[in-house]
C-alpha cells in the first residue's frame, strides 16, 4: 500500500501530478528521504474506475448543469408576467434575467482553483444546495430588488454547475476519448435553454399565486417553485450518484485514513507534500485568465468571435417571446404559452451542431489536417460555421414580417444555433490544444468575456430592436456575423506564427520537449518487467482498436463470423470450462417453422403497423373539432397532427438494436400496449397541450409497427417469400391511410362528447376511443399469435432452460459467447445511420428523393379535407364526411402502384439489365414512377378549381400515388443491395429522414396552400415542379451509380467480401 522514499519516476507519482495544479513542496528537507508515499490503486484513480460509475457521476453533473442552464431561460417567459405583478419596468425585469448571467462570468475564477484544491464534491454540495434554495426567494419575494439579488447569488452558485463539469470530465477520462463526453456536455448546456421554456411556457398562463405587495398576477412564482422542487428532487440523486473525483483530494483522504488506522505519522499521499501555495492558487484562478486576456493574440480573438456569438444566444432567449408576440399575436394567434414552442429551435439546432461538430470536425478536418497543421487543424468546425452562423442570421433577418409564417425565423434560428454549437466547441478544443496544462486560464479568460457579453446585452435588446426595427437589428447582427467569422479562417492559416510569437505558447513547447525527453530517459531505466507489462497492455489496447467491424443488418439473421468487436459473457472462466454450444433444431430456428405458424406471425406484426398508419390519418379527420372543441389554433391543432410523424424519426435507431439483442416480442408487446392505451389521454385531454404529448410518446410507442415488423419478416422468410411478405408490408401503411379516413369520417358529424372546459364539440374523441377499442382487440390476436423470431434470443433462452434443467453450466448458446457490446451496438443503430447521411452521396441523394415523395404523401393526407371542402362545399354540396370518400384515391393509387412493382420492376426490368447494370437494376420502377409522380403532380395542380368536378383531382392522387409507392419500394431494395451488411444504417437514415419531413410539412401545409397566392394551384404547382426535378435522381443513379459506389468505402468493403466469398467457392 505504501511506497519508501521519493521516485520521481514511478508511474503513480507522475499520474498523480499529472492531474493537480502546479506543485510546490511544502515538506522540509529533513522529512523527505522518511516518507512513505501511499500508492494509487485502482478504486482511487477514477480514470480507472468502472464505466457505470463513471456514468454515475457524468449523469449527476451533466444534470446539474442542465437545470442551471435550464433557469437561466425558464425565468424568460415569465418575465412580462413579473413586471405586471410587481409594478415594474421592464428594464429591471431584463436585469432580473441578465444579473443571472453576469453571476456566471464572475464566481468560475474562484471555483475553479477551490475545486482543484479542495475536491469536486463539497464544491457541489454547497453550490448546489445553494442554487436549489435561491428558488424560494424569488418565487416568494415582492420586490424587484429582491429578486435581482437573489438571482444573482443564484447565478454564483449555479456557475459550478457549467464550469466544473467540465474539469469533472477531464478527471474521469482521458484526452482520448473525452470529447465524446464534452460534446455531450455542451450540447446539454445549450439544448436545455430551449427544452425548458417549451416546459414552463403555459405556466404563468394557467397558474396564478398571490403574495403580499403584488397584484395577484403570480403565475411566473408557480416556474420557480416548479424548479424547486424538481432541483430538490434531483438532489436525491447527486448525493447517490456523486463521487470525488480528483485524484490529489482523494489520495489526501486515503493518506489521513491510513496515518489514522496505523499511527504512522509518515505516510504521506504526494498531494499533500507537492501542492500549490494559496498565492500560486490566486495566480492561476484570477490573475493569470487576465493576463491571457490582454497580452494574447489568440485569445483576444477568440474572446471577440465567442462573446459575440454568446451575445446573440442570450439576446435570442430573452428576445423571443417579445417579438414573436409583436409580430404573430393578431395573425397566428401566438401568445405567452405557445410562443415556447419558438424555443424548439434551439434544441434543433444545437443536435443538429453536435451531429455536424461530430462528422465534419472530429470524423473528417482534424483527419486531414492533423499532420500538416496538428492544432489548426481544430477549427474545421468553427471555420464551416462562421459561415453557417451569419446565413442563418440573414434568414432570421428577412423573415421577421407578421405576414411570413413564423416558421421562417424559426428556420433561421435553427441555422444559427447550429453554427453557434461547432464555433463553441471547435473553438474550446483549439485553445485546450493551444495552451495545453495552461488551457483552464485561456478558457477561463474566454468563458469571462462571454458570459458578461450574454448578460450585458439581456439589458438592451429589446430597447434595440423596438428602437432599429427587428429587420435592421437582425440585419446588423448578420453583417457583424460575416466580420467575425474571418476570425477562425485567420487563425488557420496564421494560428501557428502567432504562437511562435506567445510568450506563453513558446513555455509550453519546451515543458512537452523536457516531458519527451524525460520519459524517453525513464524508458532506459526502468525494470524491464514493468516495461514488459507495459508493452503487453499497449498491444492489447492497439488489438482492441483495430479490431474488424461486426455489422449487424436488420434484414438478415445475426452470423458470427468474426466475434472480435463481441464480447463473451464468459471470457473469465473460459480457461478453465469446456463450453458445450446447443444445436438449433427445426423448433429454434424461425425458418423451419410451419407455413400456417409464420403466416400468423406476419399477419399479428402488420396488422400493428396497419393500426400506426391509420392513426396518422384519422386524426386529420377530426381536426376541425378539435380547433373549435378545445378553443384552439389550427397551427397549434397541425402540430397535434404531425408530431406522431415525427416522433417515428429517431426511436427506431435505437429500439432495433436492442431488438436484434434482447428479441422482437417484449419490444413489440410492450410499444403496442403503449400505443393502445396512449388513445386515451388523447380523447380524455381538455387542452392542446395534453393532445400534443399524447401524440408525441405515441408516435414514439407505434415507431416499432413499421420498424420492428420489416426485421421480423426478415427473420422468418427468405428469398420469394420474404420479397412478397415486405411487398405487402410496405403496400400496407399507404393502404391504411387511405382506408381509415374512409371508415371514420362521419363519426365527428354524428357524435359528440362533452368534457370540462371543451365546448361540447367532441365527435373528435370517439375516433380515439374506437380505435383504442379495435386496437386493444387486435391486442388478443397479437397475444396469441405473435412469438419470438429472433434466433440468438430463442437460443440463449433454450440454453438458460437446459442449464436450470440439467445443471450443466457448461452449455452455452453460440450468442452468449459471443454479443455485441452496448457501444457497438450503439454506433451501429444511431450514429452509423447518421454518418451514411452525411458521406454517402447515395443516401444522402436518396434521401431527399423519398423524403419529398414522404412530404407530398402526408401533405396529400393532411390537407385532402381542407382543399377539398373549400373548393367543393357549395357546388358539391361535400361535407366532414363525404369527403372521406376521396381518399379512396389513395387507396386505388396504392394498388396500382403495387401492381405496376410487382410485374414491371420485379418480373421484366430487373431480369432484363440485372448482369449488365448489377444493383443499379433495382430503379426501373424509381425511374418510370419519378416521371409518373410529377406527371399526377401537374394534373392535380391544373384541376384544383371549383368549377372542375371533383373526380378529376381524385385521378391526380391516384396517379401521384401510383408513382410515389414503386419510388419507395423499388429505392429501399436498390439500399439494401448497395450496402449489403450494412443496409439497415442506410434505410435508417433514409427513413429517419423520411419521417422528419413527412411530420414537419404537416406543420405548415395548410397555411402554404393558403398563403401562396389567392388559389391552391401556386403551391400545388411548386410541388409539380420540384418532383419533376428531383426525378432525375433515379436516372442518374441507374446510369453512374456504380461508379459512385467505387468511391464509397462501404460499397468497397461489401464488393471486397462478395469476391472473396466467390473465391472460396471456386
Amino acid at each position: 500500500m505504501v511506497a519508501t522514499g521519493i521516485d520521481p519516476g514511478d508511474d503513480s507519482f507522475s499520474r498523480s501530478l499529472s492531474r493537480c495544479s502546479t506543485v510546490h513542496d511544502s515538506t522540509p528537507p529533513e522529512q523527505k528521504s522518511v516518507s512513505n508515499w501511499v500508492e494509487i490503486d485502482d478504486n482511487d484513480d477514477p480514470q480507472r474506475w468502472p464505466q457505470s460509475e463513471k456514468l454515475k457521476v457524468m449523469i449527476a453533473t451533466i444534470g446539474f448543469c442542465i437545470l442551471v442552464s435550464g433557469a437561466s431561460s425558464s425565468f424568460a417567459v415569465g418575465v412580462s408576467s413579473m413586471v405586471d405583478d410587481l409594478h415594474t419596468s421592464t428594464e429591471l425585469g431584463s436585469t432580473a434575467l441578465a444579473i443571472f448571467v453576469i453571476g456566471f462570468a464572475i464566481a468560475p475564477m474562484f471555483f475553479a482553483g477551490a475545486s482543484e484544491e479542495l475536491g469536486r464534491t463539497p464544491m457541489y454540495a454547497i453550490t448546489f444546495t445553494i442554487y436549489g434554495a435561491m428558488f424560494l426567494p424569488i418565487g416568494l419575494c415582492s420586490s424587484i430588488t429582491g429578486i435581482i439579488i437573489s438571482r444573482f447569488i443564484q447565478g454564483l452558485a449555479g456557475s459550478s454547475g457549467s464550469t466544473m463539469v467540465a474539469g469533472t470530465i477531464s478527471d474521469l477520462y482521458g484526452s482520448h476519448e473525452r470529447g465524446i463526453y464534452m460534446s455531450f456536455f455542451a450540447l446539454s448546456t445549450m439544448s436545455s435553454t430551449g427544452i425548458t421554456p417549451m416546459v414552463y411556457s403555459f405556466v404563468p398562463l394557467k397558474t396564478s399565486l398571490s403574495v403580499a405587495g403584488s397584484s395577484g398576477k403570480g403565475g411566473w412564482r408557480w416556474i420557480q417553485i416548479i424548479q424547486c422542487i424538481v432541483t430538490a428532487c434531483y438532489g436525491i440523486v447527486m448525493v447517490l450518484f456523486l463521487k470525488e473525483t480528483r485524484i490529489n483530494v482523494i489520495m489526501k483522504k486515503k493518506a489521513r485514513r491510513m496515518r489514522k488506522e496505523t499511527g504512522d505519522t509518515t505516510i504521506k499521499a504526494h498531494a499533500e507534500v507537492f501542492k500549490p501555495t494559496k498565492k500560486e492558487l490566486l495566480q492561476q484562478s484570477l490573475f493569470r485568465p487576465m493576463q491571457y486576456l490582454t497580452q494574447e493574440p489568440i485569445v483576444i480573438a477568440f474572446s471577440f468571435f465567442i462573446g459575440y456569438a454568446w451575445a446573440i444566444f442570450y439576446s435570442f432567449i430573452a428576445s423571443i417571446t417579445h417579438v414573436f408576440l409583436t409580430l404573430y399575436e393578431d395573425n397566428y394567434g401566438m401568445n405567452q404559452g405557445t410562443v415556447g414552442y419558438v424555443y424548439a429551435s434551439i434544441v434543433v439546432g444545437s443536435v443538429f451542431g453536435f451531429l455536424f461538430n461530430y462528422f465534419f470536425q472530429e470524423k473528417f478536418f482534424f483527419q486531414r489536417f492533423n499532420k500538416s497543421r496538428p492544432v489548426e487543424a481544430r477549427l474545421g468546425g468553427a471555420m464551416a460555421s462562421g459561415i453557417i452562423f451569419p446565413i442563418g442570421a440573414f434568414i432570421y433577418a428577412f423573415t421577421l414580417y407578421p405576414h411570413v409564417h413564423p416558421a421562417g425565423p424559426c428556420v433561421g434560428l435553427t441555422v444559427i444555433l447550429t453554427g453557434m454549437f461547432s464555433i463553441y466547441l471547435s473553438s474550446m478544443s483549439y485553445l485546450a490544444d493551444c495552451y495545453q496544462a495552461n488551457a483552464s486560464s485561456a478558457l477561463a479568460a474566454i468563458a469571462l468575456i462571454r458570459n458578461l457579453t450574454g448578460g450585458v446585452v439581456i439589458l438592451v435588446i429589446r430597447q434595440w430592436y423596438d428602437g432599429m426595427g427587428f429587420v435592421w437589428a437582425g440585419l446588423l447582427i448578420s453583417l457583424l456575423a460575416v466580420v467575425f467569422a474571418t476570425v477562425p479562417i485567420a487563425l488557420f492559416f496564421f494560428g501557428k506564427q502567432l504562437r511562435m510569437r506567445s510568450k506563453f505558447a513558446q513555455e509550453i513547447a519546451k515543458m512537452l520537449e523536457d516531458e519527451r525527453l524525460a520519459v524517453k530517459q525513464e524508458q532506459f531505466s526502468e525494470n524491464p518487467v514493468e516495461i514488459d507489462r507495459r508493452t503487453s497492455m499497449q498491444q492489447v489496447e492497439l488489438s482492441r482498436s483495430s479490431s474488424s467491424t461486426i455489422d449487424v443488418n436488420l434484414d438478415t439473421r445475426e452470423t458470427y463470423n468474426d466475434n472480435s468487436n463481441y464480447k463473451s459473457d464468459t471470457d473469465k472462466d473460459s480457461q478453465h470450462v469446456q463450453h458445450i454450444f446447443i444445436e438449433i433444431d427445426d423448433k429454434d430456428d424461425p425458418m423451419r417453422w410451419p407455413k400456417y405458424k409464420k403466416m400468423r406471425i406476419a399477419i399479428a406484426a402488420i396488422g400493428f403497423s396497419v393500426f400506426v398508419s391509420a392513426s396518422t390519418a384519422t386524426f386529420a379527420q377530426g381536426l376541425y373539432q378539435l380547433v373549435t372543441d378545445l378553443d384552439t389554433t389550427t397551427e397549434l391543432a397541425n402540430v397535434a397532427q404531425g408530431i406522431f410523424v415525427v416522433a417515428f424519426a429517431f426511436p427506431p435507431m435505437l429500439l432495433a438494436g436492442l431488438s436484434e439483442e434482447y428479441g422482437r416480442s417484449k419490444i413489440f408487446l410492450v410499444s403496442y400496449a403503449l400505443y393502445t392505451l396512449l388513445h386515451l389521454p388523447i380523447a380524455l385531454s381538455t387542452n392542446i397541450t395534453g393532445v400534443i404529448l399524447g401524440r408525441l410518446f405515441q408516435g414514439l410507442a407505434a415507431s416499432t409497427g413499421s420498424t420492428l415488423t420489416a426485421g421480423t419478416i426478415a427473420d422468418i422468410y427468405t428469398g420469394y417469400h420474404r420479397a412478397l411478405w415486405m411487398s405487402i408490408f410496405a403496400a400496407s401503411s399507404p393502404l391504411a391511410t387511405g382506408v381509415a379516413p374512409v371508415v371514420y369520417s362521419y363519426v365527428p358529424s354524428n357524435y359528440a362528447l362533452h368534457f370540462k372546459g371543451s365546448s361540447g364539440v367532441g365527435g373528435w374523441r370517439w375516433i380515439q376511443i374506437i380505435q383504442m377499442i379495435v386496437a386493444f382487440v387486435w391486442g388478443i390476436v397479437l397475444c396469441l399469435w405473435f412469438r419470438e423470431t429472433r434466433v440468438n434470443v430463442i437460443m440463449k433462452k433454450k440454453a438458460r432452460r437446459m442449464r436450470k434443467e440439467t445443471g450443466d453450466h457448461s452449455l452455452q448458446a453460440e450468442a452468449e459467447q459471443y454479443r455485441m457490446s452496448k457501444h457497438q451496438m450503439f454506433r451501429n443503430s444511431f450514429l452509423r445511420p447518421l454518418k451514411f447521411l452525411l458521406t454517402e452521396p447515395i443516401v444522402a441523394v436518396m434521401s431527399m428523393f423519398i423524403g419529398f415523395a414522404w412530404a407530398v404523401f402526408f401533405s396529400l393526407q393532411a390537407s385532402i379535407s381542407h382543399v377539398f371542402l373549400t373548393l367543393y362545399s357549395d357546388n358539391y354540396a361535400m361535407t366532414h364526411g363525404s369527403v372521406g370518400f376521396v381518399f379512396i384515391a389513395i387507396i386505388v393509387g396504392t394498388v396500382i402502384g403495387f401492381v405496376f412493382n410487382l410485374y414491371f420492376q420485379e418480373k421484366w426490368f430487373y431480369d432484363k439489365f440485372y448482369p449488365r447494370y448489377s444493383v443499379e437494376a433495382r430503379l426501373g420502377s424509381s425511374m418510370i414512377s419519378g416521371i409518373v409522380f410529377p406527371i399526377g403532380a401537374f394534373i392535380y395542380a391544373f384541376t384544383t378549381y371549383n368549377f372542375v368536378h371533383w373526380i378529376a383531382p381524385c385521378i391526380a392522387i391516384t396517379v401521384i400515388m401510383a408513382g410515389i409507392f414503386p419510388i419507395y419500394y423499388s429505392s429501399m431494395n436498390y439500399l439494401s443491395e448497395c450496402y449489403g451488411t450494412t443496409a439497415s444504417s442506410a434505410l435508417a437514415s433514409i427513413a429517419m429522414v423520411r419521417n422528419l419531413t413527412g411530420g414537419c410539412i404537416q406543420f405548415v401545409i395548410l397555411q402554404w396552400l393558403d398563403g401562396l397566392g389567392d388559389r391552391f394551384q401556386y403551391a400545388l404547382l411548386m410541388i409539380a415542379v420540384m418532383a419533376t426535378a428531383l426525378a432525375v435522381i433515379p436516372i442518374a443513379l441507374f446510369l453512374f451509380g456504380s461508379r459512385i459506389r467505387q468511391r464509397s468505402t462501404y460499397a468497397q468493403a461489401i464488393s471486397a467480401n462478395e469476391s472473396a466469398t466467390v473465391a472460396e467457392k471456386d
